[in-house]
């Protein structure tokens, strides 16, 4: 008669799926940080300028914009909720900054472009220099505890 715990294996199993499923939301994090604020500087450079928020867009470029807009608004709120359940520690205060970049540039266009030097550029930097420490955190390999 073995007197090996039954259960052991599937602890084993269950942690590394727990932790492969860290990792993978980890990555589709750093993946939505990368992709949406690529999209903020591209819609940045399309529609904002001294005069302000589309100013300048035309009846049929208008919905492209807004969409633009629209999508960017989607990225940014589902940024912090792919970060619960990752490395990203406290993930949901990511909510917080992304917030106060997608309202400076909708409401405010980013100050005709002045609120992007001062404000917008320097949270996405400090997002992103967290996001890929994060992200070569998640490749790591598993090491035990001692």
């Amino acid at each position: 008669m073995s007197l090996e715990n039954p259960y052991a294996s599937t602890a084993v199993v269950s942690s590394e799926s727990g932790t492969s499923r860290k990792a993978f939301r980890t990555r589709a994090t750093c993946f939505l940080i990368a992709v949406s604020f690529a999209m903020f500087i591209v819609c940045t450079a399309l529609h904002i300028c001294m005069c302000g928020h589309l100013a300048h867009a035309t009846s049929t470029s208008y919905p492209f914009h807004i969409s633009l807009d629209g999508l960017l608004g989607v990225l940014f709120l589902s940024i912090p909720a792919m970060a619960v359940g990752s490395h990203f520690r406290f993930g949901m205060l990511l909510f917080v900054p992304l917030t106060v970049i997608y309202l400076d540039h909708v409401l405010l266009a980013s100050g005709g472009g002045f609120l992007f030097v001062l404000l917008d550029l320097p949270i996405m930097i400090s997002i992103g220099v967290l996001a890929i420490r994060r992200f070569r955190e998640s490749k790591r390999p598993a090491t035990a505890d001692c």
